[in-house]
């Protein structure tokens, strides 16, 4: 079994046929437009000042970024300047992993709250919120982590007498009292992602050759239900928007290499978004119609690049392009409705940095988008100079 801690690393008129022609031309130019990757271009923000210190962005939801700065969970708001330590009081170790709303996960740990053991937490964005934490830790674990949240859902892992010490998924609303071990039957099993009432993961046991297999839950173990398609022996569902969910998978349809992996809910539905060029990749983060995640190059297969899709292999975006030139190594971990891409990077993995890729919409989407609407407007004043 390969799971790890989430925490390491969209009759007629000549006029009226004319309207209508100019109007037929007027979709073509947008659905034209739309197939123009929206976010091809981005700008490298870094959050944090220090070379020489390990800081890590976890987490994107619109103009809030999460992550760690060393050992302490911090909140961004788009700048190296706006970064916060969000902390809460007593504890020596945090680590913010999701956030949604006003709503932030991650996990913690102190000698005085949590008897130096790793505790599932929830906290709130807000400046005052920063100290009121809810401890998620369910009864009967010793160790747990809040990976992920949507609204008032959250979801992640647990480990402990409950469940004969292997990690099994767990699913919060709010409170320690409210946890719902998702694992299946013979499983050792984690959460990953979370949208609404779907959650994703992988997990494995003797029925998967304890391979990790990609996993999707509806709020209970027995609604569990494996994404692993024929061909991928070993596969991890990251994250998950709507109807679609984001991972990785490898086996004999991929050369045995890890392919990124977009599904629609079932294991016979889904595509492979594996860019032309890489050894591998993984599909880490999901939102609306963009994913995120990293590969890796054959000729440097020990550092990673991050990279951006908007659904197909073709959309595959190398985010490194936009950090300095010696820059050798670079992970994107979450995405927003938006394209803005959060992750860390680094020259030489000596240390490494907080990273924001803000997405530019390309000049030549733009361009289509302007002219259509320029064209349109043209058309309702020579509809309404007709009409007078």
């Amino acid at each position: 079994m390969n799971l790890l801690s989430l925490s390491a690393v969209p009759p007629r008129s000549r006029t009226a046929s004319r309207f209508r022609r100019t109007q037929s031309a007027l979709c073509l130019l947008l659905l034209s437009s739309a197939t123009i990757p929206a976010h091809a271009q981005y700008v490298a923000v870094f959050l944090d000042t220090e070379y020489n210190v390990f800081s890590y962005g976890r987490a994107v939801s619109g103009r809030y970024q999460v992550g760690n700065i060393e050992g302490g969970a911090y909140l961004w708001h788009g700048s190296e300047a706006s970064a916060v330590s969000i902390t809460p009081k007593g504890f020596d170790r945090t680590i913010a992993l999701g956030i949604d709303g006003n709503h932030i996960v991650g996990l913690g740990s102190g000698y005085y709250t949590t008897n130096d053991d790793t505790h599932a937490l929830l906290w709130g964005v807000s400046a005052n919120d920063y100290n009121k934490y809810v401890d998620l830790h369910p009864q009967g674990t010793v160790e747990s982590e809040a990976v992920c949240v949507s609204g008032d859902w959250q979801a992640g892992w647990a480990l402990g007498p409950a469940t004969g010490y292997a990690q099994h998924a767990y699913l919060w609303h709010g409170s320690a009292a409210s946890a719902v071990d998702l694992n299946p039957r013979g499983f050792g099993s984690v959460v990953m992602g979370i949208y609404g009432d779907t959650q994703v993961g992988m997990g494995a046991g003797p029925g998967t050759h304890e391979l990790d297999h990609a996993l999707l839950w509806h709020g209970s173990a027995s609604s569990v239900v494996d994404l692993t398609p024929v061909g991928i022996e070993d596969a991890q569902a990251s994250a998950a928007w709507g109807d679609q969910q984001v991972g990785a998978g490898s086996g004999q349809t991929t050369n045995l290499r890890k392919h990124a992996l977009l599904w629609n809910g079932s294991a016979n539905r889904y595509a492979d978004i594996h860019p032309a060029g890489f050894d591998e990749s993984y599909g880490m983060a999901i939102n609306g119609k963009h994913q995120a995640g990293f590969g890796y190059l054959p000729d440097n297969p020990a550092y990673a690049h991050a990279l951006a899709w908007n659904g197909t292999k073709q959309s595959a975006v190398d985010l490194q392009a936009f950090l300095p030139a010696d820059y050798a190594d670079s992970l994107a971990y979450g995405v927003d409705a938006n394209g803005d891409v959060i992750g860390f990077a680094s020259p030489d993995r000596s240390a490494y940095r907080a990273v924001l890729w803000r997405a530019v919409p390309e000049p030549g989407a733009w361009n289509l988008l302007v002219a259509s609407s320029v064209a349109g407007l043209a058309l309702r004043r020579r509809g309404r100079k007709k009409s007078a």
